[in-house]
């Protein structure tokens, strides 16, 4: 039997990386990109126990596909996204999915939940937000998913370095922190330092520009449970 270290859909509420957080909120489909990402993250080092995600933007539009399990308890998530610019500044988003959660042997039950998401800025100082599980999605048996949040401002320093600083939440609970920094020493090279407050532990991550072909790693370290690695191959149409 497996060990359990998360709560249903946990892994589910936040980003697992600066990296991906243009795929966690649906405003940023305004940029109208067509693009294709796999991304796949091995949580803690513990065999058995990962996470894939595929995304497909095509103009203003985003589908993902996430799994994340083993062989004996699976989440499945499958999503449809659109952004909207209401204003020169300013584009809402809102993706609406599909949640499937499998145990073998057992549970095999479908839900769905809402989020919304919104974008301002077009200079040095940009301002992100999205609220998760707006429709308090439920499944038998299991208390309802929370509802979660993030605001997250990034100012560009230079056309080098740029900061970050973002407020997280679930609910009532006490809001926590992530924040950091990514530099571009060259045009083709991002690099990313930070660091989460909930739990507390540094973040890292780079990618690498090969023309329309990106490749990307990003991980976090835990002080108990250990390292989480993410791996990332996208290609950019446009």
């Amino acid at each position: 039997m497996p060990i359990i270290l998360f709560a249903a859909f946990e892994s589910f509420l936040f980003p697992p990386g600066y990296f991906l957080e243009t795929q966690f909120n649906p405003a940023h489909l305004v940029e109208g990109r067509i693009a294709i990402l796999f991304n796949g993250e091995n949580k803690f080092s513990i065999p058995g126990l990962n996470k894939y995600t595929a995304f497909l933007q095509f103009n203003n539009l985003g589908i993902k596909l996430i799994s994340f399990g083993n062989d004996y308890y699976r989440e499945n998530l499958l999503g449809l996204g659109w952004g909207l610019r209401v204003a020169e500044k300013l584009a809402l988003g809102l993706d609406v999915s599909l949640l499937n959660y499998w145990i073998e042997d057992g549970d095999n039950e479908l839900s769905y939940t809402l989020k919304i998401g919104g974008k301002y800025g077009g200079g040095p100082v940009r301002i992100y937000l999205w609220l998760n599980n707006i429709n308090l999605p439920r499944f038998k048996g299991l208390n309802r998913l929370p509802v979660n949040y993030e605001v997250l401002t990034d100012f560009s320093g230079s056309p080098q370095l740029s900061f970050y600083f973002a407020v997280r939440g679930v609910e009532r609970d006490f809001p926590f922190f992530n924040f950091g920094f990514h530099y571009h020493p060259h045009k083709a090279i991002k690099i990313l330092l930070g660091v989460n407050t909930e739990p507390l532990m540094p973040e890292y991550g780079m990618t690498m520009q090969f023309g329309k072909l990106e490749v990307r790693y990003s991980g976090n370290s835990h002080r108990q449970l250990g390292l989480t690695h993410s791996l990332g191959l996208g290609f950019q149409i446009r």
